[in-house]
Parts: structure tokens; C-alpha cells; sequence
């Protein structure tokens, strides 16, 4: 495939012919994201042009502040053709309005799931249960002592 640039001011075009010889442009985007922290119950936001490759640098490189509270998840994310509007997005949801919007996201999330996945279990109901041992929905059954 021919692959061609077209440098704009604040972003970039590309260009490209692909098998059925059309010509295909694709436009770079900049990502406002939000993560989660689900060990430290904390949010980060921040920007980039690379979503899936800045995600995992937040969850296996060393970056500052969110080495100390990974695995992160990808908890909100919104899109913007502009660099500088994406730069006003994230300055925006790290003012104290923003904050109130990061928690209406953030309750929308953990609705989403219905708070089953998001819910920190107790040691004993996140061990697998045993062939013997009875289970139900939230785990296994606790056993009746028997009395001799």
C-alpha cells in the first residue's frame, strides 16, 4: 500500500491506496481517556494519540503516579481531531466540575456492570471452590456444622 502524509498544523492526514485501489484517509485523533484503579479505588485522566499503546504503558512500564496503583482499566475514553482540544478536555475533567463529571462517569461504569465485576470479593469467595464442595452464584455454600 502507498502510504502518503499531509502535515496540517495541529494534526495529520493520512493517505493511502488500498487493495481495490481507492484512495482511503484516514485522520489522526487524540484521545481524552479516564482510567481505574480498582486496587486503590483512584481515577487518572490524560491524553493521546495511541490509546491501546498508552494503556499498556500505564500497566507494565514505569509512569510516575500510575506505577503505584496498577492494573488500570480504560473506564471512559472521547475523541477530538485537534490536539489542543483534546489538551481542553483533560484540563477541564481536572477541575472541580470536571471531578463531579469523572463521578457521574464513574457511576455509569460501575452500573454498567451491574457492580458484579467491580466489586471486591472477601478472600474465602474468591477461591475456587473444591469437586465436593457445594457452590451457588456468589460462591460456595457456607457448610451447617454438625453436631456429635
Amino acid at each position: 500500500a502507498i502510504l502518503r502524509y499531509c502535515f496540517q498544523p495541529d494534526n495529520f492526514i493520512f493517505y493511502s491506496v488500498n487493495i481495490n485501489h481507492h484512495i482511503v484517509k484516514y485522520q489522526k485523533l487524540y484521545t481524552v481517556y479516564i482510567l481505574y484503579s480498582f486496587s486503590a479505588a483512584k481515577t487518572y485522566v490524560g491524553y493521546t494519540s495511541d490509546l491501546a499503546r498508552r494503556l499498556f504503558e500505564h500497566n507494565n512500564n514505569v509512569i510516575g503516579y500510575t506505577r503505584s496503583y496498577r492494573p488500570w482499566v480504560l473506564m471512559y475514553h472521547e475523541n477530538f481531531k485537534n490536539k489542543s482540544d483534546a489538551i481542553r478536555r483533560e484540563k477541564f475533567f481536572k477541575t472541580g466540575v470536571g471531578r463531579e463529571r469523572i463521578k457521574e462517569i464513574k457511576n455509569k461504569f460501575f452500573n454498567k456492570y451491574n457492580n458484579t465485576s467491580c466489586r471486591r470479593f472477601s478472600a474465602t469467595a474468591d477461591r475456587p471452590s473444591t469437586a465436593d464442595e457445594p457452590t451457588t452464584a456468589d460462591g460456595p455454600t457456607p457448610q451447617t456444622p454438625i453436631n456429635t
